[in-house]
């Protein structure tokens, strides 16, 4: 079962991997499992790892010393930890399981590894990974912006 819904989770991951570049890339990482309400990723720990959520539900959430804020839910086909696979600092922000689910790892020297010895898939990933970033900062760009703008109204 795992091995079959790592395929097809995998696919819409990063679809322009041929199988062969997918069944490589997950050789070089391993599978585990997560249990409800543990944390995957705790907000300014050092972190080396990516992960791809292949079942359950995890939450993303980053705090201050004076409030907390819930980024986002991550679901199978997602992936979390590419801040840090990319750029070796603490972590942004806490993941925290939902739902018990499984989970597909592989550690950023292993990630190094894989693009190295593979780089066409390898580049393959790695705009997959820039495209995963840069909708999120979009994202949250957005959602500054609209607060900024509820702020100003709620002045008037």
């Amino acid at each position: 079962m795992r091995k079959g819904l790592t395929a097809d989770i995998s696919k819409t991951w990063i679809p322009e991997l041929t199988p062969e570049e997918r069944a490589t890339l997950m050789s070089y990482g391993e599978h585990t499992v997560i249990k409800e309400d543990e944390i995957l990723i705790l907000q300014g720990q050092q972190q080396d790892m990516l992960f791809l959520l292949l079942s359950g539900e995890l939450r993303a959430q980053a705090s201050s010393h004076r409030s907390q804020v819930i980024l986002g839910k991550i679901s199978p086909g997602e992936s979390v930890g590419e801040m840090s696979v990319m750029d070796p600092f603490t972590a942004s922000a806490t993941i925290r399981a939902l739902k018990e689910g499984n989970l597909w790892k592989i550690e950023r020297d292993r990630f190094d590894k894989f693009i190295e010895e593979n780089p066409r898939a390898g580049t393959k990933v790695l705009r997959h990974l820039a495209k995963t970033m840069a909708r999120r900062v979009r994202r949250a760009c957005a959602h500054l912006v609209h607060q900024a703008d509820a702020a100003y109204y709620d002045w008037d």
